[in-house]
């Protein structure tokens, strides 16, 4: 585990059964802590929010934003 700026991330890369990879990322992030805008280009994302909340900003220009609350989730398309 490798500590970022007031959270810790948690990686690691698994084959499944059609033996295409995919990697898990897993980080907590203490109240206040906010990451820089960035993309995920080319993979589907799903954010689960285990505890508290967090507003994400997204679309080509993070003109959208969604609020996702504890026991929330959402997903992105590729």
């Amino acid at each position: 585990m490798k500590e970022l700026k007031g959270h810790i991330r948690c990686w690691c890369v698994k084959e499944n059964r059609w033996s295409r990879k995919g990697l898990y990322e897993h980080f907590p992030m203490p109240p206040g802590v906010k990451s820089k805008p960035h993309i995920h280009r080319g993979i589907e994302t799903i954010a689960y929010m285990l505890e508290g909340e967090c507003t994400l900003f997204h679309g080509k220009q993070l003109e959208n934003q969604t609020l996702i609350k504890q026991g929330e989730q959402i997903f992105f398309p590729r």
